[in-house]
């Protein structure tokens, strides 16, 4: 999965939990079937030669470790936003003209 992919779902809502279970549950889904009828190609030229076991993707795991990374930066950052924003929100109510204020207003509108 993509760095951009990430950043949609993060931006859409998605947990990292259900990023991480997206990403494991189908790792490549654009990658299409380039063989959609083996039969009719050419057959096996050594059928008694079996492919060795391939090993395991070793980015796999350093790929997981920086996502995982990646998504508790960004709850760093989100968090940091939030608190920013409360400390830097005014939480005042406007306050409203005094009486003696809409009185002289009425009686003696101001001058433009």
């Amino acid at each position: 999965m993509k760095v951009e992919e990430i950043l949609t779902l993060i931006k859409a809502g998605y947990s990292k939990e259900e990023i991480s279970a997206m990403n494991s549950a189908d790792p490549e889904p654009n990658k299409k079937d380039p063989d959609p009828e083996p039969n009719k190609k050419d057959p096996d030229p050594e059928p008694n030669k079996k492919d060795p076991d391939p090993e395991p993707n070793k980015k796999d795991p350093d790929k997981n470790d920086m996502i995982d990374k990646l998504i508790e930066k960004l709850d760093q950052t989100v968090d940091m936003m939030i608190k920013s924003n409360i400390i830097n929100s005014d939480n005042k109510k406007p306050e409203a003209p005094a009486s003696e204020d809409l009185l002289a207003e009425v009686i003696k509108p101001p001058r433009k």
